[in-house]
């Protein structure tokens, strides 16, 4: 992550590639994400349809240590709020000539409710705030961060963090093309959990997606790294691939953790960190981009409503 790009020779704008760099959501994960419509529509605050979600396969490849027992989140009902924080450096050549880093930040916080619905949680979210610094002009990227604000999804998964489905609502023209890649994030956001009694040094892989042109196969694996009453602890590598229809190659290696704990329906924490390495073709030149990618995602629950002030009675 700390190597600097060396300028050298003559250097080039990244102004006709840096928006397609924007949707840096796939960095931690390569999930597709349900349509959006294009169409600028109004807000809605009403639960998104769900659509299939994209089948995981899970292989496990060791139930670690005794004691043994399954690892599952909670089913339960729930609200809190997540709070999302990444960073990225994006290096490259267009044409064999060197262009400009490109540093790109994000936060956001996102209020997400569940229930129990025929044995699954039934998530319901609302972006409550975004904000990216992605080398946009000003006045493009203030539309696009007002205009994920107030937007909603909804996704439904078990407690081995196995989705069954997930959808998100309409969007403005501006959010359309950003909303899948953060929701995304989110139904990604637990891992898939075996079925099997498992303890300490449990080692599993996680396998999702094709070697078909245009598909992306990612693999993960997972280490119960700490067990211990109420709190678990897992730490993840993964890799991917993706080779479009017309040649170009995206690879992507990473590493993180993951903090369960016990009444939780959703992770208390996660981090990872990562190179996301592009080949392709612009305007006829060969484009090469390297991305040095960390992400933090929280969990919180809502701060308390103010008490009403108390009556003293007649």
């Amino acid at each position: 992550m700390h190597a600097l790009f060396s300028p050298r020779g003559a250097r080039r704008s990244p102004a006709a590639w840096a928006p397609a760099l924007l949707i840096l959501g796939a960095c931690t994960g390569s999930s597709p994400a349900p349509q959006t419509e294009a169409e600028p529509v109004a807000k809605t605050t009403s639960s998104a349809p769900l659509s299939p979600w994209p089948a995981r396969t899970l292989l496990l490849r060791s139930p670690g240590e005794a004691p043994l027992s399954p690892l599952r989140v909670a089913v339960g009902e729930a609200a809190l709020e997540l709070r999302f924080s990444s960073e990225a450096l994006v290096l490259g050549e267009l044409g064999g000539a060197p262009v400009d880093q490109v540093r790109l930040r994000s936060s956001r916080t996102v209020a997400v409710r569940a229930k129990p619905v025929d044995g699954e949680n039934s998530f319901d979210y609302t972006i409550l705030s975004y904000h990216d610094e992605a080398g946009l002009p000003e006045a493009e990227q203030a539309a696009i961060d007002a205009a994920l604000q107030g937007l909603v999804g909804a996704w439904r998964s078990d407690g081995r963090c196995a989705v069954s489905g997930a959808g998100v609502g309409p969007a403005p023209e501006a959010a359309a093309r950003v909303l899948p890649s953060v929701s995304a994030g989110l139904v990604d956001l637990c891992p898939l959990l075996p079925e099997e009694p498992i303890g300490r040094g449990a080692r599993w892989t996680v396998t999702v997606g094709s070697t078909a042109p245009g598909d992306e196969l990612e693999v993960t694996d997972w280490l119960l790294l700490e067990r211990e009453p109420g709190r678990a602890v897992l730490s993840f590598e993964l890799r991917s691939e993706r080779v479009d229809a017309n040649g170009g190659r995206r690879q992507n290696l990473g590493e993180g953790r993951v903090e369960l704990h016990d009444g939780l329906l959703l992770p208390l924490r996660a981090d990872a960190r990562g190179v996301s390495t592009r080949e392709g073709s612009t305007a006829g030149q060969a484009l090469r981009t390297t991305t040095e990618w960390s992400s933090s995602i929280t969990a919180a629950l809502p701060e308390p409503s103010p008490a009403a002030p108390a009556t003293t009675p007649n």
